[in-house]
């Protein structure tokens, strides 16, 4: 009975070693300000500090794997999406896959906080990333602590639209980004383009990736103050629109093609090759799309073109 007892020990003993070996840390993936109504994309980061291979299982589904808690200043708890209730207490199979880090090994993936919890508008709140190393289950499950963010939740400032930015210029609905395949989420931001549908354009958009991949954009971009580069994004968008900016990614094509989709769980490639009409001639370009996928939405946040001459 006593080597029993030891032996279950040795093994409880291991297990908890083996939690508390991997580090969680979160930080904002764009920005630290923000306006209400709008993504708050945070990156979740895990690490393996220890000599020895760790693992851990990352869900499909992240909520599966990873959870915020959100408070105010006086330490009331936000209470949660109803996206987030309704998944989490769904009855169904969750798919994962086992992640083992090598020692110094780091995995790193975007959560949309308000996926998670209701931000219910102006405001400080404090966020504390959580992690179910062998997935979250009811009501047993001991997560591993994140440090902590402060998330300023600003008012939204003169010239900086909040929800007019989502409404659907035909229908007049609030527009929603919904779990589109990669090559859907291209098709849809094309034709948006060639409505004039702004707002559907811009919908499956990381706009300061995009803005930052101009290596002098991003260089100039990094010296401003958090409520600066917010504000340069949103001039960014309406330069887009203006057409004011020499950007292959807001040019109308009159015809376009998906040649090709590449995807992983987390990452995507689409490529079209999309035809622009002339008075005397045809130009022809090849855009290829990067996307990541945010809990469960894919987004667009990189692009490149070739040109394939006139026809």
């Amino acid at each position: 009975m006593k080597r029993h007892f030891l032996f279950l020990s040795l093994l409880l003993m291991c297990a908890v070693g083996t939690l508390h070996a991997l580090d969680v840390t979160i930080q904002f993936a764009n920005r630290r300000i923000y306006v209400p109504g709008e993504p708050v994309e945070i990156r979740v980061t895990v690490s393996n500090p220890d000599p020895e291979p760790r693992r851990f299982r990352l869900a499909d589904r992240r909520l599966f794997t990873v959870d915020f808690d959100v408070r105010t200043l006086t330490n009331t708890v936000l209470p949660r999406s109803a996206q987030f209730t309704m998944r989490r207490s769904a009855d169904q199979a969750v798919f994962f896959r086992d992640v083992v880090l090598e020692p110094g090994e780091e995995l790193s993936f975007v959560e949309d906080l308000t996926d998670y919890v209701n931000i219910p508008g102006a405001g400080t709140f404090v966020v504390t990333g959580r992690l179910y190393p062998e997935l979250w289950s009811r009501p047993s499950s001991v997560p591993l602590n994140s440090n902590r963010l402060t998330l300023t939740v600003r008012p939204s400032p003169d010239g900086i639209p909040e929800i007019s930015s989502r409404i659907a210029a035909d229908t007049q609905d609030i527009l929603v980004r919904e779990a589109l395949s990669p090559d859907e989420v291209v098709r849809t931001t094309i034709e948006a383009r060639m409505r004039a549908d702004w707002n559907r354009f811009f919908l499956y958009m990381d706009l300061e990736s995009i803005l930052r991949r101009n290596p002098v954009r991003d260089r100039s971009f990094r010296l401003l103050s958090e409520e600066e580069q917010q504000r340069e994004v949103e001039e960014f968008r309406q330069s887009l629109q203006a057409d004011t900016l020499d950007e292959d990614i807001s040019l109308t094509p009159t015809e376009f093609e998906i040649l090709e989709t590449r995807f992983t769980r987390t990452n995507a490639t689409v490529i079209t090759e999309q035809r622009f009409a002339f008075p005397t001639f045809t130009e022809v370009k090849e855009y290829t799309y990067r996307l990541e996928r945010r809990n469960d939405i894919w987004i667009i946040y990189d692009y490149f073109v070739e040109n394939l001459g006139a026809r």
